[in-house]
């Protein structure tokens, strides 16, 4: 694995102030850009991350910075062509769930990947969990023999903060990674049901 540091961009920072949390914390991000139309919530963020690099507008952040990475996390109507300029502009790209507002714009994404030779990730970030890898495991070695049927809800006993996990959850795109990750074929049906947490270990939030 290369030892370069990296230089990444966050766009969209209601969402992707985690994003900027996280590269803030790592050992391979050398320099973060920020990038927000709204001009208060860009100085709030670069402030309390010492960030001195900020934009309002992504074209010209894409124009004057040379970036490595760009976390896309802007309204869904935006992520295609976000991260379709962000790979021709020669970064690889983190794109919030989810990918696309439909298949068409799923499929252009994917394209534009393949044509400029970068990386694009969607942040399921609960397959990373390890409850998600345990069930994945106990799947793999068979131990719940052929699964035909999930059932999946989204619980939160702390309650939805602002409406925004609530949103998504009745969406299906915070479930639907479980379902898909799991298994080696889709399943035919999948509702919502409680986080896989209630599955294989103790909920203790």
């Amino acid at each position: 694995m290369s030892s370069r540091k990296l230089k990444v961009g966050v766009v969209g920072l209601a969402v992707g102030a985690s994003h900027v949390k996280d590269y803030a914390k790592s050992d391979t991000v050398q320099e973060i850009v920020l990038c927000d139309v709204n001009e208060s919530r860009l100085h709030e963020i670069g402030d309390k991350y010492n960030i001195s690099k900020k934009y309002t507008d992504f074209d010209i952040m894409l124009k004057e910075e040379k970036l490595d990475a760009i976390s896309v996390a802007v309204p869904n109507f935006l992520h295609m062509p976000f991260a379709i300029r962000a790979m021709e502009a020669g970064a690889h790209v983190l794109c919030e769930k989810p990918m696309a507002r439909n298949e068409a714009e799923a499929r252009s994404m994917l394209e534009a990947s393949q044509k400029h030779n970068k990386k694009l990730m969607i942040n399921f970030n609960q397959r990373f969990q390890q409850e998600c890898q345990t069930l994945k495991s106990v799947i793999d070695e068979g131990k719940l023999g052929d699964i035909y049927y999930v059932r999946t809800v989204w619980q939160r006993r702390r309650g939805v903060p602002c409406g925004f996990a609530g949103i998504r959850s009745r969406n299906g795109y915070w479930e639907t990674p479980f379902v898909r990750f799991p298994r080696t074929r889709p399943c035919t049906e999948a509702f919502r049901i409680s986080s896989l947490k209630t599955w294989v270990s103790p909920c203790s939030v």
